[in-house]
């Protein structure tokens, strides 16, 4: 036994990295293919990435057979590899890179931090971000945002990097921060330039050394580097598509979305991501609220005393009499403040934007952590706040013991399949973590928190996801099933698009969002085997108006067919 403890404590660092492994696999690649593609965004991209596939087009994105300008292509590219690399297209390959990329930004947080700082503060943070509400969301599904925030970080923590190595070696991180950079781009567009390179701008502003960025060995080969990634998808398109992709890509879904939201009808007040990120970094924000509230000047740099500093120039002497802790504090503060401000001016706000924030928040969060979990005199509103959460969770849990008497039959009957487990997660974890808190098992809390997080996944892959899909999106897969199944064509009629029809049918959908007796007609006179979805709720209009005959009545749709 001894042996074994002298070992471990000999190989720290390699037995933090196989833990963190450990847990991502629990939260993001476990049971990840056990439930549909989710309506609307998992659905469209998968679908774009195979119709790329088949097309052998690896330039024009297009849905539904039509042209597809709101994206650029890496992440379809990359969707597009592992579906050649494993011979198949499924839902667990198509998560598979999210879930990788995902797990590769969090081993990046923990070993920035145990660069710099130190290895707990590292293995830390890096857990706190892994278990933050919406980066575990978003990283089990199919969809872009994880690969623009993850390469967003890797550019800004290289561009970190830059303030605490050797000069020998500061060339490669800020290589690797115009590289990752330009992937970003590839990945969403225009926030994969912003981010990074405003948040750089005001740190080495406020460092006193905004020279150091224009060096021509780190300048111009970085911005070399970052052309030769951005370029030439851009230029092909333009020069394939003209006006039309310049519209759609550059003006509609680019600048449109920062400066005008009127068309795309996403516009939300300032705000938006206050109560956003309240939720998405659940379980941490009731302590991140508790930092704030013990004034976050008490472990990062007094600003008063910084910019009270009669010179610029002296500003630089100032920075660097800081502990490198105090300088990685205050660049994290710069970049959490620049994305969220960055995105809460944007007119357009959709809630998966500020992902990146989580990164910068759970280094700030983590050192918190760091000093409450070894100086058991400080940090005591970690110990309040952690007995308020937890008892929120237990009361939680009384009331999963008294829900069905208030649900409908089938909703109670749904919910059955992992009530019990939640009801045993809210009770049990709760209960360890108030004991922690309250005797002093600093360890025992954080890691409560972990469980908490560990837990939730478990239950959701096994059960809450496919129960959310019971709500109509599993009528709709089971029409483009059967549609497919048979090889007849398939359409809608008075409802918005939904992409869970062309993933299962696998071909052209005919979406008709208006309610259009004529139309509809028409549609069935001119393909008189053709099934067509209809919302349950909307069948009263069709009545003595048009003569069908219903096939499948599902819990929101029908499918119904010409008689």
């Amino acid at each position: 036994m001894e042996k074994l403890v002298n070992y471990v404590k000999a190989h720290k660092t390699g037995f933090a990295f196989f833990g963190l492994l450990v847990v991502c696999y629990f939260l993001y690649f476990y049971n990840v293919g056990n439930y549909p593609l989710i309506d609307v965004d998992e659905t469209r991209y998968v679908s774009i990435a195979r119709d790329m596939l088949n097309a052998h087009d690896w330039m024009t994105l297009k849905l539904n057979n039509e042209f597809f300008f709101e994206k650029p292509p890496l992440y379809f590219w990359i969707l597009n590899s592992f579906f050649t690399l494993f011979g198949q297209i499924s839902e667990t390959i198509a998560r598979l890179p999210i879930a990788i990329i995902a797990t590769i930004t969090v081993l990046s947080v923990f070993g920035v931090g145990s660069r710099i700082v130190s290895r707990t503060f590292g293995f830390v943070s890096a857990l706190i971000m892994a278990t933050s509400f919406e980066f575990i969301v978003l990283s089990r599904i199919a969809i872009l945002d994880i690969f623009l925030s993850s390469f967003i970080i890797l550019s800004v923590l290289s561009g970190f990097m830059t303030f605490f190595t050797a000069e020998n070696k500061k060339k490669y991180y800020w290589w690797a921060f115009y590289i990752f950079s330009a992937l970003a781009i590839l990945a969403k567009g225009i926030p994969g330039f912003i981010l990074p390179f405003g948040t750089m701008f005001f740190a080495y502003l406020v460092s006193g050394k905004i020279k150091e960025i224009f060096k021509p060995q780190y300048f111009l080969t970085g911005v070399a580097l970052f052309f030769l990634i951005t370029i030439p998808w851009h230029i092909n398109m333009l020069q394939t598509h003209g006006h039309l992709f310049f519209h759609e890509y550059i003006i509609k879904h680019h600048l449109a979305r920062f400066v005008g939201s009127e068309e795309l009808g996403r516009e939300e007040a300032w705000y938006f991501y206050i109560f956003v990120f309240a939720v998405g970094f659940l379980p941490w924000i009731f302590t991140f609220v508790s930092m704030i509230i013990e004034k976050i000047k008490t472990f990062v740099l007094d600003s008063k005393s910084y910019f009270s500093v009669g010179k610029y120039s002296e500003i630089k002497t100032k920075w660097e009499s800081l502990f490198d802790v105090t300088k990685f504090l205050v660049l994290n503060v710069i970049a959490f403040l620049f994305a969220f401000l960055f995105f809460s001016s944007a007119s357009t706000k959709l809630p998966t934007y500020i992902l990146p924030v989580y990164a910068f928040a759970a280094y700030l969060l983590g050192y918190f952590w760091t000093q409450y979990i070894y100086f058991s005199s400080s940090k005591k509103s970690i110990t309040i706040s952690t007995i308020i959460l937890n008892s929120i969770f237990l009361i939680a849990a009384v009331g999963g013991l008294f829900t069905p008497l208030f649900l409908k039959p089938d909703v109670a009957s749904g919910i059955n399949t992992f009530r019990i487990p939640a009801i045993i997660l809210f009770t049990v974890v709760p209960v360890l973590a108030i004991s922690g808190a309250l005797l002093k098992r600093r360890w025992v809390v954080f890691s409560m928190h972990i469980a908490l997080m560990v837990g939730i996944v478990i239950i959701s892959a096994n059960s809450v996801f496919n129960y959310m899909c019971s709500f109509g999106e599993n009528d709709l897969i089971e029409y483009a099933l059967k549609a497919r199944s048979e090889k007849a064509k398939l359409a809608t009629f008075d409802f918005g698009r939904r992409y869970s029809l062309n993933y299962y049918y696998e071909g052209f959908v005919d979406y008709h969002t208006e309610d259009d007796i004529q139309w509809l007609k028409d549609y069935s006179h001119n393909n008189p085997d053709a099934y067509i979805v209809v919302k349950i709720k909307n069948m009263d209009s069709l009545d003595n108006k048009f003569e069908y005959k219903t096939i499948s009545i599902g819990k929101k749709y029908c499918l119904i067919k010409k008689k």
